[in-house]
């Protein structure tokens, strides 16, 4: 049985919004808010996985959202599915993000895994598994 399901949307929402300098400074602080301390982050896009952990996942996207060599950028998603066990969940992702770099407009897509576990503070993200297409 779902327990709480919605709170899974909002925390995915947040995950987002996180990397969105559009209107202002990226509010990557709320990664940490959102991910346990112990979160895995892997990126699937090469051959050879890139591993981080939460901060080490968290500080160079803040460096680089806010260092003006991407204007405008958003990710958003723009389909999923998410499949709730008790506390446990998985979200499938389908994704897409646009910026501006050196005066050019750009755009990519994906695809990200999210699994969560429901804390005593709500949905807690405790894994991202991500791969550009």
């Amino acid at each position: 049985m779902a327990m709480n399901p919605e709170g899974i949307d909002e925390t995915v929402a947040i995950f987002f919004a996180a990397f969105s300098n559009v209107d202002g400074p990226a509010p990557v602080d709320s990664l940490y808010d959102i991910c346990l301390a112990e979160a895995v982050i892997v990126n699937a896009t090469n051959r050879s996985p890139a591993i981080y952990s939460l901060e080490q996942f968290v500080e160079p996207r803040r460096a680089l959202l806010s260092s003006g060599t991407l204007v405008g950028f958003r990710e958003y998603e723009i389909s999923s599915e998410t499949s709730v066990h008790d506390r446990i969940a998985n979200r499938i992702s389908r994704y897409e993000k646009t910026w501006t770099e050196d005066g050019v407009r750009k755009q990519g897509a994906g695809m990200k895994i999210i699994s969560l576990l429901l804390t005593a503070e709500g949905w807690k993200i405790t894994s991202v598994l991500w791969q550009d297409t």
